[in-house]
């Protein structure tokens, strides 16, 4: 019973220090006009603007993108208290924005965000984008993604293996 117990807690630990590995980086809206970094500074990185035809951003491309490093480095929100893996996109067309998962970006015509205009499709909602400059402006909170360090995996295997010797030693005992 013990060792059930033992067992709950070192997973439970475990669980709550990768949960604990994401930290706040800061913020930005949509069309890029406020940046706010963790420290409170703030400064603005512009989206582009929409009839420039840009590249469609996911809301972790636009992380990546204002932030620097890659977008896996990221999980992005529109809680500024927890994080919810969801961001404000501004879509073609579409002035009141949508909130969708945080990886999700929309090209239908496959070459940009004004595409459509080049391919004649109908351009209403063909493209969302969570970083352009289209008339709607909400903030989306960025994250670190939860990635345990090499460390934490080794601690872990090295408990999990210690749970295992006790248990056995035990059923060795009882025989």
């Amino acid at each position: 019973m013990k060792l059930h117990r033992l067992t709950i807690l070192v997973l439970a630990t475990l669980g709550a220090s990768f949960a604990s590995a994401q930290t706040y980086v800061g913020s930005f809206t949509t069309n890029g006009n406020s940046v706010t970094f963790a420290d409170g500074t703030t400064s603005s990185n512009p989206a582009p603007a929409w009839g420039n035809n840009p590249a469609v951003f996911s809301g972790l491309d636009a992380a990546a993108f204002v932030f620097g490093g890659s977008a896996s480095n990221y999980a992005v929100s529109t809680d500024s208290t927890s994080i919810n893996h969801q961001a404000w996109y501004d879509g073609w067309g579409d002035h009141g924005g949508q909130q969708f998962a945080e990886n999700y970006k929309l090209d239908l015509s496959g070459l940009g965000y004004n595409g459509c205009a080049q391919t004649g499709i109908n351009c209403g909602s063909s493209a969302y984008s969570a970083f352009i400059q289209d008339g709607y402006s909400n903030v989306n909170y960025v994250f670190t993604a939860a990635v345990p360090e090499p460390e934490s995996y080794a601690l872990m295997l090295a408990g999990l293996g210690l749970v295992g010797a006790v248990a056995r030693r035990r059923k060795n005992k009882q025989a």
